[in-house]
């Protein structure tokens, strides 16, 4: 094995603000791949943008140094990832767009100071590289009862990016974010980075299974699935959106350190994509029917005609999400038999 990673690209996003702990995030991820006795990244192929760097023209313009950077190697193998707010905006919900909240953000100049997930998404299918892992570790402060300070309450969604789903047919791609729409992705209070993204150093140091003497996306995103959940102070479970493929890919060298690889997975990689989100999706479904039962409990006992309608509605969309989560279940597990 080379000294260097030398096929190994990042773009690396720290917002800092109100969160200083994402601009550490980005630093310490920094600091890791570029390493030569760890993930081995040669120093000029990691961008790093926080606090003031990491702003709309920062973030974009970084995009289209690392699309220009792979498009000459085969070999490239390239992450992108982003530890900050995000959020949706819109006259209603209906009309919201997601929007990445970088360095100089003001809502009334959405467009002019935000990364649209339309924007986001345009110039990541731009980057060449055959194998591309996408992280969207967007942060809100563990706790937070209410959006950042000057952000409209009623239009301003947690997380998740839904807009970045048409990355997930393009072959070598894969994307995680931090948590489910309906959740937070949290820091800890005293602690050097956020829940995510600490996994994620703890993954790429050798705590993820290794093979061939690289660590491999797939394990990675398998311990992030697996570890943060029980680490999050409140439900946070990352998402996975990828591309069907018959085998991972190397993300970055095992530290040396870690010595002898791991045994090769046994099940393949399709198995174990589908493993994985039944895995992931089952206690979603555990949440919905809990409050299904609150919810219903919560209508016996009130006397309000309108309370108990908004209730009932509440039941109503509870009951349908449940409904398709048990449908997405069957599906998976009868795929995973066939598989």
């Amino acid at each position: 094995m080379s000294a260097a990673f030398s096929s190994g690209y990042a773009l690396l996003v720290g917002v800092g603000g109100d969160l200083p702990v994402t601009a550490r995030d980005a630093e310490d991820l920094a600091a890791l791949l570029r390493d030569p006795a760890r993930a081995g990244y040669p120093d000029d192929n990691v961008d790093v943008l926080t606090g003031a760097q990491a702003t709309r023209a920062g973030i974009l313009a970084a995009l289209d140094r690392l699309a220009q950077r792979t498009l000459g190697d085969p070999e490239a193998t390239a992450i992108v990832y982003y530890s900050g707010h995000g959020g949706r905006f819109g006259p209603s919900a209906a009309m919201a767009r997601y929007y990445l909240l970088p360095h100089g953000w003001d809502e009334a100049r959405r467009d002019e100071t935000g990364v649209s997930g339309d924007e986001l998404t345009a110039r990541i299918r731009a980057i060449p590289a055959k194998r591309l892992l996408v992280l969207l570790d967007c942060c809100h402060a563990a706790g937070l009862p209410r959006p950042k300070d000057g952000a409209s309450a009623a239009a301003f969604a947690k997380t998740g990016l839904p807009e970045i789903d048409g990355l997930r047919s393009g072959a070598g791609q894969m994307v995680l974010t931090s948590c489910r729409d309906d959740e937070r992705s949290y820091i800890r209070q005293g602690a050097a980075n956020s829940v995510f993204t600490a996994c994620l150093l703890e993954a790429l140091q050798g705590s993820a299974p290794s093979y061939l003497g690289c660590v491999w996306a797939l394990d990675v995103v398998s311990y992030l699935l697996r570890e943060v959940p029980g680490r999050a102070p409140a439900p946070q479970h990352p998402v996975l959106g990828w591309a069907d493929r018959t085998e991972s890919f190397p993300l970055c060298r095992v530290p040396a350190a870690k010595g002898a690889a791991a045994p090769a997975p046994a099940l393949g990689w399709r198995r174990t994509r589908i493993q994985m989100e039944i895995d992931s999706l089952m206690p979603a479904l555990e949440l919905r029917r809990t409050l299904i039962g609150r919810l219903r409990a919560a209508r016996a006992l009130s006397t309000d005609p309108v309370e108990q309608l908004r209730i009932e509605r509440q039941i109503e969309d509870a009951e349908r999400a449940a409904e398709s989560d048990t449908q997405r279940l069957d599906r998976l597990h009868a795929e995973l038999g066939e598989a």
